[in-house]
């Protein structure tokens, strides 16, 4: 199960990390409603920026808010990174001519981002000004999630590499097995800030999707169930740990995580439904389970979750501040889905903050709340903001 891109319509089972069909989105000329928050009324609606190419992923500094354009179909050979100020203003494309880049991350000085298919996914950055792309790591298998830190950058890969054309390995038998084309386990990476030989944190995960850090350790989604505790082994003659030759149980459907440097990999959070993005504040970590309509929160080393959220319907992108946790909900139709919140805690019941969304990510800063609305039309995405929160 692959994270689809959402473009929204019909979503007849979807979700967030996902588990579901492709959306496709038919609000070209939405109507937007604001929605009161214990009596108070909101006022501050805003279109940051319009005429978007499939906007997803996208994060604030607190100074700007920084998104990718997914691209257009079938190749998605189009996308871009994009930026605009808080306050609004004319938004700057970063990067152009990006393969369906996924998901982005900032730091004081550059923004990062995963883009690429299955056999030659990539994680690049460049200034936050724009300018020259560099290559922090090549050869990626579908890369999904990126998160960065004060020395490194953190990524998913949904899958732990694709064999080429003409690799074969010898079967249990001895005979020989084409492996050309064959997906295995996903894996959790690192590499510096500047680049380098990237580090494997994690292997044979089930599609790891959504990613965050801390001081210590880094937190996944593995949004898909693979239905065997342990892969058998494709490749026996190759070593153990090695893609063909898995010696760690595939786990799916679970929020995970590892220190920063690898090791011991302990499972905060299991049998969800098909976890997707994933927030992160102090001790508590934060996720969407589409399959399960629900948002859910545990502390990060692991314990019971708790439901903040259920009969929602999808919900897919989330973030976190300090005390509360902010999603949108995909909706039945292509323009009638919700930008949410609700305290970490559990607390009290979620509270709607606009309606009539298309929107899949959100983000948030101290001075508001940001998502992306996705359209059938190529230009006719938006980047939305909410003030206050």
């Amino acid at each position: 199960m692959m994270w689809p891109k959402p473009t929204l319509p019909g979503i007849a089972a979807l979700v967030v990390v996902i588990a579901v069909t492709a959306l496709a989105s038919s609000c070209s000329s939405p109507s937007w409603t604001l929605e009161s928050d214990s009596g108070a009324s909101r006022t501050g609606l805003f279109t940051l920026a319009s005429g978007q190419n499939n906007p997803g992923a996208l994060v604030s500094d607190g100074t700007s808010v920084y998104w990718v354009n997914e691209g257009s179909p079938p190749d998605y050979t189009d996308g871009s990174v994009v930026k605009v100020l808080v306050e609004g203003g004319q938004p700057v494309t970063l990067a152009a001519a990006q393969q369906g880049p996924a998901a982005l991350a900032v730091d004081a000085r550059s923004v990062y981002w995963v883009a690429g298919g299955s056999t030659h996914g990539a994680v690049l950055k460049t200034s936050l000004d724009g300018g020259k792309v560099s290559t922090l790591a090549s050869g990626q298998s579908s890369p999904r999630g990126i998160v960065v830190d004060a020395s490194s950058v953190y990524w998913t890969n949904q899958y732990d590499g694709v064999y080429a054309d003409d690799d074969t390995c010898k079967g249990a038998t001895g005979s020989p097995v084409d492996l050309r084309g064959t997906f295995l386990g996903g894996t959790v990476m690192k590499v510096a800030l500047n680049g380098g030989t990237p580090t494997t944190l994690a292997n044979e995960q089930c599609a790891p999707t959504g990613i965050a850090v801390d001081a210590t350790r880094v937190y996944w989604t593995n949004e898909d169930y693979c239905g065997v505790s342990t892969i058998t082994p494709a490749c026996p003659d190759q070593p153990l740990g090695s893609a063909g030759n898995p010696d760690t149980p595939n786990a799916g459907n679970t929020v995970m995580s590892v220190p920063l440097d690898g090791g011991a990999v302990i499972t905060v959070a299991s049998n969800q439904g098909g976890p997707l993005p994933i927030g992160l504040n102090g001790a508590t970590v934060c996720w969407t389970s589409p399959d399960d309509l629900a948002v859910l929160a545990a502390p990060v080393g692991g314990g019971e979750p708790v439901t903040l959220a259920s009969n929602q319907f999808y919900p897919w992108g989330v973030a976190v501040d300090a005390t509360n946790a902010y999603w949108v909900t995909l909706g039945k139709t292509s323009d009638d889905g919700t930008v949410m919140t609700a305290p970490l805690d559990g607390s009290a019941s979620p509270v709607a903050l606009a309606a009539g969304q298309s929107a899949s990510y959100v983000a948030v800063d101290g001075k508001g709340v940001y998502w992306t609305n996705q359209s059938t039309t190529v230009s006719g995405g938006t980047v939305m903001k909410l003030t206050p929160k």
